[in-house]
């Protein structure tokens, strides 16, 4: 007679879940909020390296710093004399400019000053300030900023002339209360381009009052200056959600062209 074999009881079933299933899905889902998030900020900030507010320092304000402490009311036999005392006071990077980089300068009683210079990580850029001017003296820079030519402060490169002049009308609304002085009261709106279709520059259908070339480091670059620019401060003015602007909005609103077979400037 054939044995029946005996059943082996190993006990009773574990009926517990693992708990892989659902690290994995929580992982997964972690990740996937991440990536999301991270979508969403490159997004913002991308779209911020196009605001023009942003994009030129006029998110920095006005660039007014006044007398540096202890020299209010201390005035140099020469404008170079003030600068070296400055970036001395200050303890600011690099040389202090020197008439030999100096671009052009406008003004009587305050002297506004713009300068060709590097600014590191931002490369090619013009140092602006004003001095009030005494009797042949000269005092510390009461205004001074700095504008860079090829860069915009996210450190990203500037695709187009388009965009040059744009934030350059950008930056120079926000510093108009500094050439406003040197200019019996007029903003200054002015900007530096590197092709030579800038002599053909036309913003809201007016040329600039002068375009001229200078040399800086071996590179040919193109200035451009309104010594009334009180009607594209107007247009600043009036826009609305300022800090929202674009530098394509500024394109456009400005009507900033390139006229091919306009007068040529140069010089």
């Amino acid at each position: 007679m054939q044995k029946r074999r005996k059943r082996i009881d190993s006990g009773p079933k574990d009926n517990r879940i693992s708990p892989a299933v659902f690290i994995v899905p929580g992982i997964l889902f972690i990740v996937g909020v991440m990536f999301s998030f991270l979508v969403i900020i490159t997004k913002i900030i991308s779209g911020d390296e196009r605001k023009i507010y942003l994009a030129s320092d006029s998110s920095i304000g006005t660039g007014r710093v006044m007398y540096p402490e202890g020299v209010e009311g201390t005035y140099y036999e020469s404008l170079q004399s003030s600068m070296d005392a400055y970036w001395t006071i200050k303890d600011i990077d690099g040389p202090a400019p020197t008439q030999e980089n100096e671009i052009i300068s406008f003004g009587d009683d305050f002297l506004f000053s713009i300068y060709a210079d590097e600014l590191y990580l931002l490369g090619p850029a013009v140092r602006c300030t004003v001095v009030e001017c005494k009797s042949g003296l000269y005092s510390c820079p009461i205004y001074f900023w700095c504008q860079p030519v090829l860069k915009t402060y996210f450190e990203k490169e500037m695709s187009s002339e388009e965009d040059k002049v744009a934030i350059s009308l950008m930056t120079s609304y926000s510093h108009r209360e500094a050439t406003m002085q040197a200019n019996d009261g007029l903003p200054i709106f002015y900007g530096v381009g590197t092709e030579e279709r800038v002599n053909h520059l036309s913003i809201m259908g007016k040329k600039p009052d002068k375009i001229f070339s200078y040399t800086f480091e071996g590179n040919i670059y193109y200035f451009w200056y309104y010594m009334d620019g009180s009607e594209f401060a107007a247009h600043f003015d009036k826009y609305t959600d300022l800090d929202q602007m674009t530098v394509e909005d500024a394109v456009a609103y400005f009507e900033i062209r390139f006229v091919e077979g306009a007068d040529s400037y140069g010089g």
